[in-house]
């Protein structure tokens, strides 16, 4: 029961994009190689924080509060122990919130890798949306098309308290996933960019579960292993590290993957 509640907040909510997201990470899809598959078998519970036109600062805080102590239908028993390893989220805020902030603060001490998709409201320079927290326990996400260049969509950094944005880019334009009544269908945005990352680090932790509750180390994998897009139109906002456009780069699952087994970080 705990593991398959959806929390609803408002009465509207469009139940076609977390299928799409979800499937993302976990489907075993098969017929056609350009369908999005990235850790078959991974468990998910689901937290539709968001009506159909928004996401209400009171819904995000209320689903980001059961991913840390999941409940049952009821909201009663909330049980730290059954929160998932990883939160993807496909949704924005236009602005620095301290309750956010805390919130996301909150999911990274309790060992919780959160994953953030970036927005679509580039290519403007500083269109980048993620909301703030410990920037070495958190990804924020890109998206690129299929010949590895940022999308004109994907938004840029600096963030909205001007740090370095996004950390890293993945596929994000014409990812097939499925949609309510057994069917299939393409999608283009940072909220499929950013599931794909969750699915890879996922995927790292199976082939490692000693990274389980350990998000810093992860992030670092997925970002030492990551292809650079050579896009440095915005600039950087941490000494060159990483650009304001692709971050450190395209993820490579499967040196990431590789890194995580190797036990290197």
């Amino acid at each position: 029961e705990f593991r398959r509640v959806l929390f609803r907040s408002g009465a509207a909510v469009a139940q076609d994009w977390p299928s799409r997201t979800v499937r993302i990470v976990t489907a075993e899809a098969g017929g056609s190689n350009d369908i999005a598959r990235l850790a078959p078998g991974a468990r998910f519970i689901a937290a539709a924080a968001c009506t159909a036109t928004a996401c209400p600062l009171a819904g995000v805080l209320s689903g980001l509060q059961f991913m840390l102590a999941p409940t049952k239908r009821d909201g009663s028993a909330p049980d730290v122990s059954l929160r998932p390893q990883i939160v993807s989220n496909s949704w924005q805020r236009e602005a620095e919130e301290v309750p956010l902030e805390r919130a996301v603060t909150a999911l990274e001490a309790a060992g919780m890798l959160p994953v953030f998709a970036v927005g679509n409201n580039g290519p403007a320079c500083g269109s980048a949306l993620t909301p703030g927290g410990n920037d070495d326990l958190l990804m924020s996400v890109g998206a690129v098309d299929k010949r590895r260049a940022v999308a004109r969509f994907s938004g840029r950094g600096p963030s909205p308290d001007n740090g370095p944005d996004p950390d890293v880019v993945s596929p994000g334009v014409d990812l097939i996933s499925s949609i309510p009544g057994k069917g299939y269908a393409a999608s283009a945005g940072t909220s499929m960019a950013a599931p794909a990352v969750a699915g890879v680090a996922a995927l790292m932790m199976q082939a490692n579960p000693a990274l389980k509750g350990r998000p810093a180390e992860v992030v670092s994998i997925l970002r030492k292993t990551a292809t650079p897009t050579g896009d440095r139109t915005c600039g950087s906002s941490d000494g060159g590290r990483r650009n304001n456009s692709g971050g450190f780069g395209v993820v490579d699952a499967a040196a990431a993957v590789q890194m995580a087994r190797s036990g290197a970080r």
